[in-house]
């Protein structure tokens, strides 16, 4: 009798045991996080996924060793402080030929320096064309060649999954990009990512035109990256409707930076943006200008989000970038 007991005390024991190994060796998925990094005037986006994949689109313009703006830093001190396992990045994009998406990459073509630890596993680009890329060229050749996989991006294929439980749609282009458009904006890869019930839109630098193009898709989100740096360009009210959830949960973020490079020719974000954006209301907006890095974390549910500095008052979050009157621009 007493044999009996033990035997049946030891059955869930036994799964138990098989139970804990089987966590151990699988893992538990966690949050997504996704990171929008301050890089200065252009597009830096970070985002570790539930079971710790990590997905990198564009890599604004400062490449430098030391530079706080090189994202790479960013990144590499996101893996000293154990929020990354290594310095792999499983999937990286370069929405398209503009300097202040490409730019950071250069980082990791230099022969010496931390750059060299950083491996892609799958890297995406809108445009393969060297003419398009100038000077880059050379690194974006290195950087397909030292990468598992490397292919033009649209919607059309190849598909996109580092991770199971999250879904990755490339709403455009709608087709290969054969020839550059004159207009690069317009070559931008928009992509939408789902986890469960919470969703993020990243546009690139995407104009008017393309986010019209965009209006018969499910284009709903929770956070959506605003295109072009908050430019009149791009933010058609019309699709900004679209993109918003019923429920109201709704956050922008605008990425740009008035006191570097590009930012003192064009002054994102432009008055026109913020004045249609203040009108439109029933969003929270957060600007890389002026909150630093935003961090948005999900268990696919509930969205909590962290800004690098402190809350900005009202009226500093609706005054536009500002614009030298000393440098002579180009488009906007």
């Amino acid at each position: 009798m007493v044999e009996r007991m033990k035997n049946k005390s030891a059955i869930p024991l036994f799964l138990f045991v098989l139970l804990l190994l089987f966590l151990n060796s699988t893992g538990i998925s966690g949050p997504l996080e996704v990171h929008f990094i301050d890089v200065g005037q252009g597009d830096s986006i970070f985002i570790i996924t539930p079971n710790n994949k990590t997905i990198l689109i564009d890599a604004g313009i400062h490449s430098d060793e030391n530079d706080k703006r090189n994202p790479f830093n960013y990144i590499g001190n996101l893996k000293n402080t154990g929020k990354i396992r290594n310095l792999n990045i499983d999937v990286a994009f370069i929405t398209h030929a503009h300097d202040d998406h490409y730019g950071g990459f250069s980082y990791l073509c230099r022969d010496q320096g931390r750059g060299q630890d950083f491996a892609i596993e799958n890297l995406y680009y809108s445009v393969f064309d060297s003419k398009a890329y100038g000077k880059f060229w050379p690194c974006l050749e290195s950087l397909i060649r030292r990468s598992t996989f490397a292919s033009q991006i649209s919607a059309r294929g190849p598909p996109v999954n580092p991770d199971s439980e999250i879904d990755i749609k490339v709403l455009y282009p709608f087709q290969k990009i054969i020839k550059p458009t004159q207009e690069k904006n317009d070559d931008s890869i928009v992509l939408l990512l789902q986890y469960q019930k919470t969703r993020f839109l990243f546009t690139g630098d995407a104009s008017k035109n393309v986010e019209r193009e965009l209006l018969d898709q499910d284009i709903q989100s929770n956070v959506l990256k605003l295109g072009h740096h908050g430019s009149r360009t791009a933010s058609d009210e019309e699709f900004l409707q679209k993109v918003k959830p019923p429920s109201g949960n709704f956050h922008i973020v605008i990425s740009s930076n008035d006191k570097d490079g590009k930012g003192k020719r064009f002054g994102h974000p432009h008055r026109e943006t913020l004045e249609m954006l203040k009108r439109f209301g029933d969003m929270k907006l957060f600007r890389t200008d002026l909150h630093g890095t935003v961090v948005f974390n999900t268990d696919g549910n509930v969205l909590r989000v962290e800004i690098q500095k402190s809350e900005v008052p009202g009226e500093k979050l609706w005054e536009p970038g500002f614009k030298s009157t000393e440098v002579k621009y180009g488009r906007e």
